[in-house]
């Protein structure tokens, strides 16, 4: 894909089958990820998930998303992003869908991320229980 850099971040036990390439970089594990901010975009394809910590992290730093449309994947996405069928096809043309549409995917990461964030929840949390009290 033109103009598409893939950075993984991430471990596996078939790790070693991979090279980088020029717009494909290998990082490894990184614990306590924090740099989403660096980046354009979050994938996170897979063939089981519950709700994926890091896609939450990802939405909260604004960023659209790209997940697999299994577990709980389906709640993180709003017009932030775009769930998907792990096959290949599915996974080019949503990627081409972001990076054509990005400002929209953009804008509406943007709109919804302190939906996501632990803050906001705190705070929902946090009301709940004074409500709860009167």
């Amino acid at each position: 894909m033109d103009g598409v850099v893939l950075t993984v971040v991430g471990d596996g036990p078939d790790r070693n089958l991979y090279r980088e390439k020029d717009n494909v970089k290998l990082l490894g594990e990184i614990q306590n990820f924090d740099k989403f901010y660096k980046y354009d975009a979050f994938v996170l394809i897979s063939d089981s998930e519950g709700l994926p910590m890091s896609a939450l992290e990802a939405a909260s730093a604004g960023l659209p998303i790209l997940l697999s449309n299994v577990g709980g994947c389906p709640e993180l996405i709003k017009n932030n992003g775009i769930l998907v069928k792990n096959t290949v096809d599915d996974i080019v043309n949503a990627i081409n869908n972001i990076k054509l549409e990005y400002g929209y995917y953009q804008t509406a990461s943007q709109d919804i991320k302190d939906t996501f964030s632990l803050f906001h929840s705190k705070k929902l949390y946090s009301n709940l229980y004074v409500d709860i009290g009167k």
